[in-house]
């Protein structure tokens, strides 16, 4: 297995790889929440989506750089309850059946954290 950036590559038979991508969101969140979470992780790569009138879904990509403590205390200063905040996995495979393990680094990113923790799991089926 090898992490690069927030995306996991896991080499199966063949020379084929599944792909684990992770990702930090904030869901519903409104306006002064938006200002404030945007302010404080400037220097990351937010993508920010308005999902309703002043109500947005903000993520990131979660990496190694990310500090676990930090993203605690944005979501203990702004008192979000868990279900406004949490990881997102999204694995990509040719298999029917195939998995993983999270990284250390993500599951104790989600130990200090906490929040959702959201699954997607999309299978290619490769033509024969």
């Amino acid at each position: 297995m090898e992490l690069r950036k927030n995306i996991l590559k896991i080499e199966r038979e063949f020379g084929e790889f599944d792909k684990v991508k992770f990702t930090f969101r904030y869901l519903g969140v409104n306006e002064k929440e938006r200002i404030f979470i945007q302010k404080e992780l400037a220097d990351l790569e937010l993508k920010t989506n308005k999902i309703e009138n002043e109500v947005y879904v903000i993520n990131f990509p979660l990496t190694d750089e990310i500090e676990s403590e930090r993203v605690k205390t944005i979501n203990e200063k702004l008192e979000l309850p868990l279900t406004k905040f949490g990881i997102s996995v999204s694995f990509t495979t040719n298999y029917d059946h195939a998995g993983f393990r999270l990284p250390k680094k993500i599951r104790e990113f989600y130990q200090i954290v906490g929040g959702e923790f959201d699954c997607s799991i999309i299978m290619i089926e490769e033509n024969v």
